[in-house]
């Protein structure tokens, strides 16, 4: 079965490694940091891995980036300033977010960590934000989240940029007939079997776009149980053709 797809920012953002760009490259620098403090009878380790860009004063696109992916990593909301006091500023809303601990007297363990990782992609710059935490119950949690900023305009691609809703329905029937592949059933009740949760199945605002073309992330209970972890679907650039004088783009 073959989805036929009307590509528009996205044939367009994968041809211009072609065209010349004018834009302000971004310089790429870590921010490392990592603290132990203690709220009553928790203790928390913390140790977050920024990937900062470094001349973001140098464009108005950068800094736009820079203050929205500062504002994911670091938990914060409509935040304006450095790494440095984003840093103290997550950490104070932790601190308030553990609360005063509780009453008993077993001391316990928390541990946050958090990294970026950071690529050019033609005309964007494509963040990954991994973090890991445990803070009490039956096991700790993990998430990856990426998101693709343009270098010219500094905002955050959305999946209504790229696709239409009948071109966003067509990709969710691909990535249901590939994960039937790569788990290697027929049907919804397969992947049921295997774990996945069928009805959730469909394309994801967390996606990253590559030089091979697109990457659908899934982390654990987007689409299936906890044990699954991490899904990835991508749709390679094999499978993307572009017509010229239409822009009309296919997926097989």
């Amino acid at each position: 079965m073959k989805h036929a797809i009307l590509f528009t920012l996205l044939a367009s953002l994968l041809a211009v490694g072609c065209e010349r760009v004018r834009q302000t490259q971004p310089v790429l620098e870590y921010f490392d940091k990592d603290t132990t403090f203690t709220v009553g009878n928790v203790r928390c380790d913390v140790n977050y891995n920024y990937l900062t860009i470094a001349n973001a004063s140098r464009s108005e696109a950068l800094q736009a980036i820079e203050e929205a992916n500062m504002g994911y990593f670091f938990n914060l909301e409509s935040f304006s300033g450095t790494p440095a006091e984003a840093f103290e500023t997550s950490l104070k809303q932790l601190t308030e977010e553990l609360g005063p601990g509780s009453d008993g007297e077993n001391n316990w363990d928390a541990t946050i960590n958090v990294e970026s990782q950071g690529r050019v992609v033609h005309s964007l710059l494509v963040y990954c934000i991994t973090r890991s935490s445990y803070t009490g119950g039956a096991h700790g949690l993990q998430s990856t989240d990426c998101h693709n900023y343009s270098l010219r305009g500094g905002y955050e691609l959305t999946l209504i940029d790229l696709f239409d809703k009948r071109q966003q329905e067509a990709l969710g029937a691909l990535i249901r007939t590939k994960l039937y592949d790569m788990f290697g059933v027929t049907g919804d009740e397969g992947l049921t079997e295997q774990g996945f949760f069928p009805e959730y199945i469909d394309v994801t605002e967390n996606f990253r776009i590559t030089p091979e073309g697109i990457v659908f992330l899934y982390n654990p209970y987007d689409i299936g149980c906890y044990a699954l972890g991490y899904i990835e679907v991508t749709v390679t650039l094999s499978l993307i053709h572009i017509s010229e004088p239409t822009r009309r783009s296919y997926i097989s």
